[in-house]
């Protein structure tokens, strides 16, 4: 049962031994009424001097996650772990469709 009020900013949360307790809010999800101004037609876009810094991207299901440009070109990361280039269902660990060049 709470007890005290927190201040602003602070959530309740377990204190990790099965009590309660007032403290930072350190979850970097972000609300939608954070991201409102964002959000056109359905979809999170930001111009194109906004940058993200983040470390990592996930999938949010088992569809696999796409990367594409404008055009609809792009990286497609299968789940499990096979990466197709313009290619949608990658069935090896790296399938590209279209010419390859590499340098050493």
């Amino acid at each position: 049962m709470i007890t005290s009020a927190g201040t602003n900013g602070e959530v309740w949360k377990s204190d990790g031994n099965g009590a309660g307790v007032w403290g930072a809010d350190n979850n970097t999800q972000l609300s939608e009424s954070e991201v409102e101004g964002y959000i056109k037609n359905g979809d999170l876009t930001f111009d194109d001097t906004v940058k993200i810094g983040i470390d990592e991207i996930r999938a949010r299901d088992g569809a696999g996650l796409k990367l594409n440009d404008d055009g609809g070109n792009g990286i497609f990361i299968k789940d499990g772990g096979n990466v197709g280039i313009g290619i949608a269902n990658p069935t090896s660990l790296l399938q590209v469709n279209g010419s390859v060049s590499a340098t050493s």
